[in-house]
């Protein structure tokens, strides 16, 4: 099963609805808010930083412009620029799983974030949610814990 193939299953246990209609105008304009916020930190790493020295903020740069470029087609509603801003920023945030050295681990980290994720149910078996919306950690809530896959003791969990 593919990572996304294992996010769906989750989407489909905790109910989160799949988004089958326009953005309003309210969703429009914050989406467009949030990519201006997006764009201009861009630009504040990019006036103050060199990239070639300072690998990590270019990593974090490429991942925010990807994510402005998202919010931007989400908000003109273009299912075609939707899917390749995604594509992109899955591109780019692979690229950085490769860049901090995760490429071996990555695959087993996704499998014990998502088993975790799957643990937010709460004791009824239905997700709990907070006032927004979002699904929260329950009372059988399972921390990941990626330690031993980085060589770790097992001090903190994830």
């Amino acid at each position: 099963m593919t990572t996304v193939h294992k996010v769906a299953d989750f989407n489909r246990v905790m109910t989160v609805p799949n988004i089958t209609t326009p953005p309003t105008e309210e969703e429009t304009y914050v989406l467009g808010m949030m990519g201006m916020a997006l764009e201009s930190m861009v630009d504040q790493i990019k006036e103050n930083t060199n990239s070639t020295t300072h690998p990590h903020l270019l990593r974090a740069r490429l991942m925010l412009e990807e994510l402005a470029e998202v919010f931007e087609a989400m908000g003109l509603n273009d299912r075609v620029q939707m899917l390749h801003e995604l594509v992109d920023l899955r591109y780019v945030t692979d690229g950085t799983v490769v860049a901090l050295g995760f490429t071996d681990v990555h695959a087993a980290a996704f499998d014990l974030v998502h088993a975790a994720n799957l643990s937010k149910l709460g004791p009824d078996g239905h997700p709990i949610r907070d006032e927004n919306g979002k699904v929260i950690k329950g009372p059988n809530f399972q921390p990941a814990n990626l330690n031993a896959l980085l060589g770790l003791g097992q001090g903190d969990k994830c």
